[in-house]
């Protein structure tokens, strides 16, 4: 087994990183996705710490996928706005696992830490040994764990510590970083904390042999510019995080609640367009009281 552990200061620079490590020393291994004519996948144990999460840029131009998507997906993980696609199939949403069935464990941690900063026991759940252990379609995060800590200032910050089973580096990991954080930066503002580090540990990160093509393609492109112009900051996307949210208005089945959700995010990320700059703290927790 490899294991690798990266620190970095910021989301963008350790996910591109990280996946360099992850082509380079990662042992090649067969996956249960793999068609006879493909190359075995590279597998890393890897520890990726992000020390500021919150700190901008946060966006990486070159994740797989559109940036209307990645708004997606945010709203996915902290509102559920595709909670109901499982009564029509969907094996899982991480939101429902974490928010909604059977209970609200991150309204639970937020309960606990405001009555004992210290705790260590604000864990949520994901994996489901019942409907996960056997299936092709197991959810890949395992758990995450909130706790207040104290940086190298002795200034308690809200840290965010997941472990995830199998992450597909290339194809997915950023999405997962990305809103694994803002559910973080959420929780820390309902508490009243600044944000603190962020620790991803996947027991298996991987690219898919699939995907080398498309992976070598990601580095010749990126390798004809520097670095730093890799990255973007989160505000100057919200043009194409509004029409990620008209995506979703426009789908047939999205319901009344979370059209309401929608809406209410719409509105944010056309302040932050024609103001320049919105107080995303106050304007995150006007979305949650009204989803609650």
């Amino acid at each position: 087994m490899i294991a690798r552990k990266l620190t970095f200061q910021s989301i963008p620079l350790g996910w591109e990183i990280s996946l360099q490590r992850t082509w380079s020393n990662g042992l090649r291994v067969p996956t249960e996705y793999d068609l006879p004519e493909e190359d075995k996948c590279r597998d890393l144990h890897l520890t990726l710490e992000i020390t500021d999460p919150a700190k901008e840029p946060r966006i990486h131009k070159g994740f797989y996928g559109r940036f209307e998507d990645l708004e997606k997906y945010r709203l996915e993980m902290l509102y559920g706005v595709h909670d109901h696609w499982i009564k029509k199939g969907e094996a899982y949403t991480y939101h429902d696992r974490l928010r909604v069935s059977p209970i609200d464990q991150i309204n639970q941690i937020a309960v606990k830490l405001r009555e004992t900063p210290y705790s260590r026991r604000c864990v949520a759940t994901a994996w489901r040994i019942d409907q996960d252990f056997g299936s092709d379609e197991a959810a890949c995060l395992q758990n995450m764990q909130f706790r207040v800590l104290p940086d190298e200032h002795d200034i308690p910050k809200l840290c965010l510590f997941i472990c995830i089973r199998s992450n597909d580096a290339f194809k997915a990991a950023f999405y997962n970083i990305y809103a694994f954080t803002e559910m973080q930066k959420l929780l820390a503002h309902m508490l009243g904390y600044p944000v603190g580090g962020y620790i991803h540990t996947a027991y298996s990160y991987h690219i898919y042999g699939k995907d080398f093509k498309q992976y070598t393609d990601f580095c010749e492109t990126g390798g004809k510019r520097p670095i730093a112009e890799h990255f973007a900051n989160t505000n100057d996307m919200a043009p194409l995080f509004i029409s990620g949210c008209e995506e979703l208005m426009k789908e047939d089945d999205m319901p009344s609640g979370k059209k309401y959700v929608i809406e209410a995010r719409m509105r944010q990320l056309q302040m932050i367009v024609s103001e320049g700059e919105e107080n995303e703290k106050t304007a995150a927790l006007k979305i949650e009281e009204k989803k609650n």
